[in-house]
């Protein structure tokens, strides 16, 4: 008996799908590397009983003519069918088949970097970082500071399985109100604390906005120039759907004129996007070349579903210079001073500065929750209480280490670099373009799991992890109530696919993460650093990712701080390096300067310090 032909209309489709329609069909495959034209299109699908395509094809009647009556059904690798003429297939008993549910926690992953790259100025990060433009002198308390999730209101339009899961994923991130557009209000939005809004009121009462919804003849341009200009001022739009519910035009226009306060696009009208085009050169907009789906977990997954849907058919003194004061300026200008509130960069404060003033210093507080910069032992045997700023920066850190980790896994440099090279080409497009490791079922190991550590699992499980493991911790009971296991050092490094490292600098933990322990973890491992370069031993990282013994590493802290512009680290696509920015959030850095000023307040009057280091 002959079997029914399928046509695949790509060669590298996962194999395993391939091999399963095997089992049952006789499979023509289109074997060039590009996109099958239309032409040819047309003639392999002559006889066919069902055709596998991705979104670069458009299936229509006329392939249904031509194809006869033995197209049965038209099976997509993709959630999105706006490349089907559903209508016709539909009139002709053409069966349809698509994609959801297996992808939707790698898009919703693509939609939370996405935002976070956006609204903590990824893109500045690489350009000032790859560029060299990181020097002693650019840190600045608002110092490429960005827009925090923390008290921010998200408007979700289009609540299906994708909207739903990106809104499970920001509400850890303590936003304040949750807004969704569905057709209905949906019992899962509200049990997430959600308000079904329409569409103009998400626009002009949202900080950040996320797209998911089809494209349809109802919602091309949802987000036209009059909802765009309703929006606030530091708005940030992310679309994951497609790039037709944007008018791309007013878009550009928008941003040109700083009407809102940024973009991040998985999907532009056209696609690729035109190398000269505007939203390519702008520092607020982060495109990637539509790879909201691109984990090697969702592209298999999606090629099984695919093939089974075919097979189911069948009085404050302030130092005035931009440069961090020098310990011999801080000497000359620090006599008589009762208090000192200094940066992390200035070093050491000890007995000499204390010496200095006369003896008057009674307290120093710190903007900073590190304290490696000050010698605590001579500080306290001279009478001086120090304050420091905990807490108030623990979301914003825990923010950026998770964008740190996406930005890593999801291939944020290479990324940037395709779009802002003009590399993004028809052809590019392969279902492992891009992918990277995925969240969904891995194991994520936090060493210290102190303030930060712990926010950063709380935001990290609804991107179903399957294990969570910490070690050097001193809350193991809250680590606990969220799933934790408490392990070894060496047991989280040998176990995790995913290691995040916030430990404080001590005299104990300078170098932790060495060549014995780097070599001990998986190939296939990210190492995200937040807290402190010396933790790691940096040649033997450059060694390890040099030699392919670990995949990659987000690290916003390097030893030296600017990182000299040869270093290889600079170099590697696999590494994502920002420099020292991870509390860098508006409200977090207003919260810090007031923190700092009550630790000072505080002593003058008395009292006891909000922050003191005990």
């Amino acid at each position: 008996m002959t079997k029914p032909v399928v046509f695949i209309t790509r060669n590298d489709f996962p194999q395993p799908a391939i091999q399963l329609l095997g089992k049952y069909f006789t499979l023509k495959c289109w074997q060039g590397e590009k996109n099958i034209p239309r032409e040819t299109f047309l003639e392999c699908v002559k006889g066919a009983f069902a055709i596998m395509c991705s979104h670069h094809v458009h299936v229509d009647g006329e392939v249904a003519d031509v194809a006869g009556e033995s197209l049965k059904v038209v099976s997509c690798f993709s959630v999105g069918y706006d490349h089907l003429q559903v209508d016709e297939l539909r009139k002709r008993g053409i069966r349809m088949g698509y994609t959801p549910g297996v992808l939707t926690e790698a898009t919703a992953e693509t939609a939370v970097t996405l935002l976070l790259a956006t609204a903590r100025r990824l893109n500045e990060c690489y350009t000032i970082v790859r560029n060299n433009q990181w020097t002693a002198d650019s840190w600045h308390p608002f110092y490429l500071a960005g827009q925090g999730l923390e008290g921010a209101t998200v408007g979700v339009i289009g609540l299906g399985r994708i909207g739903l899961s990106v809104a499970k994923k920001l509400v850890p991130f303590n936003i304040k109100r949750l807004l969704y557009y569905s057709r209905s209000e949906k019992p899962e939005g509200a049990a997430l604390g959600g308000e079904l809004k329409s569409v103009d009121e998400i626009v002009k009462e949202s900080d950040f906005i996320v797209l998911t919804v089809a494209l349809n003849a109802e919602t091309r341009h949802i987000i036209n120039k009059e909802r765009i200009n309703s929006m606030k001022p530091n708005a940030i739009i992310v679309n994951i759907g497609r790039g037709g519910l944007i008018d791309q035009r007013a878009l550009t226009e928008a941003l040109l004129n700083k009407k809102i306060g940024g973009a991040g696009l998985d999907v532009t009208d056209p696609e690729p996007i035109e190398p000269n085009d505007p939203l390519t050169t702008m520092d607020n907009v982060v495109i990637s070349p539509h790879i909201g789906s691109s984990t090697f977990v969702s592209r298999n997954a999606m090629g099984d579903l695919a093939a089974r849907n075919i097979i189911a058919v069948f009085t404050v003194k302030c130092w005035p210079e931009e440069k961090p004061i020098s310990i011999d300026a801080l000497k000359k200008n620090i006599k008589g001073a009762f208090g000192l509130v200094c940066l992390p960069f200035t070093s050491p404060i000890d007995k000499a500065i204390v010496e200095a003033s006369g003896g008057s210093l009674k307290v120093v507080s710190t903007f900073s929750v590190g304290t490696d910069h000050l010698n605590v032992a001579e500080l306290r045997e001279s009478g001086v209480r120090i304050g420091y700023t905990p807490g108030v920066l623990t979301e914003a850190v825990a923010e950026f280490a998770v964008a740190l980790l996406l930005a890593t896994s999801r291939r944020f440099n290479e990324s940037y670099k395709i779009i802002h090279n003009n590399e993004w080409k028809p052809e590019s497009w392969t279902p492992m373009f891009l992918c990277g490791p995925s969240l969904d079922g891995s194991s994520v190991g936090i060493l210290g799991c102190g303030r930060i550590g712990l926010s950063i699992a709380k935001k990290l499980k609804p991107f179903n992890i399957k294990r969570f493991l910490y070690a050097n911790i001193n809350r193991v009971s809250e680590a606990d109530a969220i799933g934790g296991e408490l392990k070894s050092i060496d047991d989280v490094l040998r176990e995790s696919d995913f290691v995040i490292i916030t430990l404080s600098q001590t005299k104990e933990t300078i170098g932790i993460i060495n060549k014995e322990r780097l070599n001990m973890m998986k190939p296939n491992a990210i190492l995200i650093n937040a807290a402190r370069g010396t933790l790691i031993d940096q040649d033997a990282l450059t060694e390890a990712l040099q030699n392919k013994k670990i995949a990659g590493a987000g690290l916003d802290v390097t030893v030296p701080e600017p990182l000299n512009p040869d270093h290889p680290l600079l170099k590697m696509d696999n590494v994502v390096i920002t420099p020292h920015i991870a509390s860098a959030t508006f409200s977090t850095r207003s919260n810090m300067a007031e923190l700092t000023a009550k630790n000072i307040i505080a002593v003058l009057e008395n009292t006891d310090m909000p922050a003191e280091l005990k």
